[in-house]
């Protein structure tokens, strides 16, 4: 008897847990289910309706409208009432319109897809063209005013260039007078004689002399020379030059030159036959050669 019992037990414990695991297979059969139709849902999720800032094309005389939309929907475009396209968008929602532009005024364009209504205000052609104009007017004024500063700085840079070549002529043009001036001062009409027989009441005097080498005495700072007046030995004189003006312009006997200086009293030296000659002696201050 008590096995009878024992075995409808475990077979009314067996058919529960078989009725147990049906069950729940059921339920998550049902779960995956509606998570499969969620992500499908999901990934067909509608697109708002959406207009981009309309472009302006005044030279083809049209702007264009781009936006984004539900592609199950249909995009309804009108002005003032009245139909101007429909529009089914791509997959992926976008869409886009060219429409001539209005002529003189701001006219909106009213866009729907059955549940969102947008408006585009879109301006007239002559206000493009207003503005284009002021635009362009705005650039050749710039441009103008540009080109009269370049002219203007030009015309300064020329006068700048034109002074300060008028003021290097007149420095060239006042350093020549001044020099011409200056050999003009050692024409002072002292003559050999007057060296001669007064030394020292025309020591420092300025001279101007035209005559022959006849002796060069080589110095290293100075080098000096026996200098005969106008070709005349018996005005025989003693010249000393410095090395500096020697420097590109070396003198050898029989030389011409023309000499201007300063008296410097007399100079005594001894002769090639033991005797001492008393000459007047002139510091040159500049020479030049004469053919």
């Amino acid at each position: 008897m008590k096995k009878v019992v024992i075995g409808l037990l475990l077979s009314t414990m067996f058919l529960g847990a078989c009725t147990s695991n049906a069950k729940t297979t059921t339920e998550n059969s049902s779960t995956i289910k509606s998570s499969e139709n969620s992500t499908s849902e999901s990934t067909t999720e509608s697109i708002a309706l959406y207009v981009s800032r309309p472009a302006y094309y005044l030279e083809n005389n049209n702007f264009h409208l781009a936006g984004k939309a539900d592609p199950q929907k249909t995009v309804t475009i009108t002005t003032s009432g009245e139909l101007v396209k429909e529009i089914t968008p791509s997959e992926d929602g976008s869409f886009s319109i060219t429409v001539p532009l209005p002529e003189t005024e701001t006219q909106d364009f009213e866009l729907t897809d059955g549940t969102t209504n947008e408006k585009v205000s879109i301006k007239s052609k002559a206000e493009l063209q207003k503005a284009a104009d002021e635009v362009e007017a705005k650039r050749k004024e710039q441009e103008k005013q540009k080109a009269e500063a370049e002219k203007k700085a030009a015309e300064k840079e020329q006068a700048e260039k034109e002074a300060a070549e008028k003021k290097k002529k007149e420095a060239e043009e006042a350093a020549k007078k001044a020099a011409e001036e200056e050999k003009a001062s050692y024409d002072t009409g002292v003559t050999f004689e007057n060296l001669a027989r007064n030394p020292d009441t025309y020591l420092a005097e300025k001279v101007k002399f035209s005559g022959r080498i006849i002796q060069v005495i080589k110095g290293d700072d100075q080098s000096q020379f026996r200098f005969a007046i106008d070709d005349n030995y018996d005005q025989v004189i003693l010249i000393e030059i410095s090395e500096d003006q020697l420097s590109n312009n070396r003198l050898l006997e029989d030389d011409y030159i023309t000499i201007r200086g300063v008296s410097f009293g007399e100079y005594t030296y001894t002769s090639a036959l033991g005797g001492e000659i008393t000459v007047p002696a002139v510091v040159v201050d500049s020479f030049e050669m004469n053919n």
